[in-house]
C-alpha cells in the first residue's frame, strides 16, 4: 500500500475579530486624613530607695617575702677561630 497524503484543504489566515475594549475609569473617593488623638504619658516617678553602704571588712593580708633568685647571665661564646676559618673556606679549593 502506498503513503497517500490525505488531502488538507487549504486555509486562510482568517483575523479573529476582536471588539475594543473600552477603558472604564475608577473612581476612587479621596481619603479624609483621620488625626488620631495621642493623650500625653504622665511621668510616673518611680521612688528608688536609698541603698545603705554596707562596709565589707577585708582582713589585712600578710605579705609573704619571696626570694628572688637571680639567673647568672649567660654569655655567648665566640670562637675568632671558626669566624676566620669561614671567611676564608671559598678560597681553599682552588
Amino acid at each position: 500500500v502506498e503513503n497517500v497524503p490525505p488531502e488538507v484543504p487549504p486555509v486562510e489566515n482568517v483575523p479573529p475579530e476582536v471588539p475594543p475594549v473600552e477603558i472604564i475609569p475608577i473612581e476612587v473617593p479621596p481619603v479624609e486624613t483621620i488625626p488620631i488623638e495621642v493623650p500625653p504619658m504622665e511621668t510616673i516617678p518611680i521612688e528608688v530607695p536609698p541603698m545603705e553602704t554596707i562596709p565589707i571588712e577585708v582582713p589585712p593580708m600578710e605579705t609573704i617575702p619571696t626570694e628572688v633568685i637571680h639567673p647568672t647571665p649567660i654569655q655567648p661564646t665566640i670562637n675568632n677561630e671558626q669566624v676566620v676559618n669561614n671567611s676564608s673556606s671559598t678560597n681553599d679549593n682552588i
